[in-house]
C-alpha cells in the first residue's frame, strides 16, 4: 500500500503533536508543511515541501489529505478556500468562532461531499468509546454530568469557554444524538488579565428526549480534570481520564471496573487513522462538520447569556 500524503498547516504545539503522531503511523506521511517559523523544517523529512503561506498548499499536487492545526480565527478562511479544491481535511475544535461561519461551511462541505473530520479528541478515546458500547447496561439515560479543565492554558485568541467547551459538549451531543431545546450557561468565576482570563463555566442543556446535561469547565480549575458520568435508570457509567481505572459502572452503590479495548492506543492516533480510512472509503459516524457546527451554535448562545 502506498503511503498517504498529508499537508499540515501549522507547526505550533498541537501541530508538533501531529508530526510526532504521524511519524509512528504506518502508510501515512507529511509531504508538505506550512509554517511561519523556518526552523520547523527540521521537524519533518528533507523531502517535505515547506511554505510560509497556507494558500500555497492548494498549488501542490499529490496531496491526499489536509491537516489544520491553526487557531479557529484562521481556520474558516482555509476551509472556505478548500471547499473549491475538495481536499479531505482533519481540523481542530472549535470549527469556527461564530455560528454563521460554521453553518456556511457545513452546508458547503455536505453538498460537495468533502471528507472532513473535527478532532473532538475525546470521541476517539478508547475509554469513551467503551463507555458508549456499554450504555445498554444502565438502561434509559436520565442525566449526563461532565467536568473538564485545568489551571490554564491562558490564550489570547480563544476564551476558556470556547477552548474547553467543545470537549464536554461533543460527548454530550454524541451520546444524546440530538440538539438541545434549552441552553443555560453561567460564568461561575472569572479573573481577567490584560489579554487573557481565568474562568470556570457551568453549561446546562435539556434535550427533546428528556436527557439533562450539566458541564462544569474552564481554565480556572485547581488541577487537570476530565470526567463524564452517564446516569441511567439502572446505574451509571463513569469515565475519568486521570484515574488508573478509567471506566467504571456504578450499580446499587457498588463500583465495578470495565475493561477497555485498545486502552493504550492514543486518541489522536485513532482520529488520524479514522480520517485516513475515510479517504480510503470507510465511513464513520464522527465524520462531517454538523456536530462541530452545533457546538459552535451552543457556545455562541452561552456567550450571549452572560
Amino acid at each position: 500500500m502506498n503511503k498517504m500524503r498529508f499537508a499540515l498547516v501549522g507547526a505550533g504545539r498541537w501541530g508538533k503533536v501531529y508530526i510526532q503522531t504521524i511519524s509512528r503511523l504506518a502508510n501515512i506521511e507529511i509531504t508538505a508543511l506550512c509554517t511561519s517559523n523556518p526552523k520547523n523544517k527540521d521537524l519533518v523529512s528533507t523531502n517535505c515541501h515547506i511554505c510560509s503561506q497556507w494558500d500555497e498548499i492548494f498549488t501542490l499536487k499529490n496531496i491526499d489529505g489536509l491537516i489544520l492545526a491553526v487557531p479557529p480565527s484562521i481556520q474558516f478562511d482555509i476551509l472556505l478556500k478548500n471547499s473549491n479544491y475538495k481536499i479531505p481535511v482533519i481540523l481542530e475544535k472549535p470549527l469556527t468562532i461564530n455560528a454563521k461561519q460554521s453553518e456556511e461551511l457545513t452546508f458547503l462541505y455536505s453538498n460537495k461531499g468533502i471528507i472532513s473530520l473535527i478532532d473532538h479528541i475525546y470521541l476517539f478515546h478508547p475509554a469513551y468509546m467503551a463507555l458508549k458500547e456499554n450504555l445498554h447496561l444502565i438502561g434509559p439515560i436520565k442525566n449526563i454530568v461532565t467536568e473538564g479543565g485545568s489551571c490554564g492554558p491562558f490564550r489570547e485568541h480563544t476564551s476558556p469557554l470556547w477552548d474547553y467547551g467543545p470537549h464536554d459538549l461533543s460527548m454530550c451531543l454524541d451520546i444524546t444524538g440530538e440538539y438541545p431545546t434549552k441552553i443555560k450557561s453561567k460564568l461561575i468565576s472569572s479573573k481577567k488579565n490584560k489579554k487573557t482570563s481565568k474562568e470556570i463555566w457551568e453549561v446546562n442543556l435539556q434535550f427533546p428526549n428528556g436527557i439533562h446535561t450539566k458541564s462544569t469547565l474552564g481554565n480556572g480549575m485547581k488541577k487537570k480534570i476530565r470526567t463524564i458520568e452517564v446516569i441511567g435508570e439502572n446505574g451509571s457509567l463513569i469515565f475519568d481520564n486521570f484515574e488508573k481505572e478509567k471506566l467504571r459502572i456504578k450499580k446499587n452503590s457498588k463500583f465495578t471496573t470495565i475493561s477497555i479495548p485498545d486502552i493504550n492506543k492514543l486518541p489522536l492516533d485513532i482520529a488520524i487513522e479514522t480520517f485516513a480510512n475515510a479517504i480510503r472509503g470507510k465511513d464513520d459516524y464522527r465524520l462531517g462538520l454538523t456536530l462541530g457546527s452545533n457546538i459552535v451554535r451552543i457556545l455562541e448562545k452561552c456567550d450571549l447569556n452572560n
